[in-house]
């Protein structure tokens, strides 16, 4: 009798030791929506990264559409709303870029180099589509968030000066109409 107690001990002892304990931290479905959103992310940087290399290259339809992908795959993705807004002001479409700049502010780090370059894009739009006033706010932001920023700084005098004259040649016109 003494000799089967020993043997059912050892049994119970050697099945313990040979089961493993499985602790599950977190169900797999938990973990499936970030590895699907790890790999958008990737495929949004991939489509970012060859925009920017079309880009450079001067190739601005082609990087167009990677940026469009990018953003398509990273709504937030301000890097990639700012260069589709540089390539927008390449093929002279103004009005689109300034709306891919202003989603790129939305979006933005709070690096007051990156907003500023933001700032200054913008402020490209708005004078090329004529609206100075809009145009030197957004300068001046640049030179506010980054004091070191010559071009926002030229680009604010170059500015004031297109609104004086805009304002003289209403004074003028004023003046023929009155005679």
């Amino acid at each position: 009798m003494r000799l089967l107690s020993v043997l059912i001990v050892i049994m119970i002892f050697v099945s313990g030791c040979a089961t493993k304990t499985v602790v599950i931290k977190s169900h797999p479905a938990d973990n499936a929506p970030q590895s699907i959103k790890n790999s958008k992310a990737s495929v949004s940087d991939n489509h970012l990264d060859q925009g920017k290399h079309l880009y450079f290259k001067g190739k601005f339809n082609q990087a167009t559409k990677h940026f469009i992908r990018s953003i398509a795959n990273n709504r937030k993705n301000w890097e990639a709303y700012y260069y589709l807004g540089l390539t927008q002001q390449k093929k002279k479409r103004f009005d689109r870029a300034i709306g891919s700049f202003n989603n790129s502010l939305k979006f933005a780090l709070n690096d007051p180099e990156i907003r500023a370059k933001i700032n200054y894009a913008l402020g490209i739009s708005w004078e090329a589509e004529g609206y100075y006033i809009k145009a030197g706010e957004k300068y001046k932001r640049a030179c506010k968030l980054n004091p070191k920023n010559t071009q926002a700084r030229v680009a604010v005098d170059r500015v004031k000066s297109k609104i004086l004259q805009a304002e003289s040649r209403k004074k003028t016109k004023k003046g023929k109409k009155a005679f």
